[in-house]
């Protein structure tokens, strides 16, 4: 598991109401029942952290149902901007 799917993972963790395992292929709408203001906080959380715009990439966003499928996007988003070298994944979610 890299950095980027451990980090969304343990974000996940500290905002679903449902307290169950979060693997990669757990769904972020059926499995845990995440409701679209729980999907917005995860999106600026995990923004902010990567310094990536997820919500400018909403539109885009219905096949993202998965904690792999949001990593994966985010490492597609910091390559594009040329910052994955750049961004610090140490630090811990804060939980909201």
């Amino acid at each position: 598991m890299n950095e980027t799917l451990t980090y969304v993972i343990a974000t996940i963790n500290g905002i679903s109401r449902q307290k169950c395992s979060v693997s990669p292929q757990t769904s972020l709408f059926s499995d845990l029942d995440l409701d679209s203001l729980q999907f917005l906080e995860l999106l600026e959380i995990l923004g902010k952290h990567f310094h990536v715009n997820l919500l400018s990439q909403l539109s885009d966003m219905r096949p993202i149902e998965t904690p792999e499928l949001l990593a994966t996007l985010i490492d597609k988003l910091l390559t594009e901007n040329g910052s994955r070298s750049e961004t610090s994944h140490s630090s811990e979610p804060k939980n909201s």
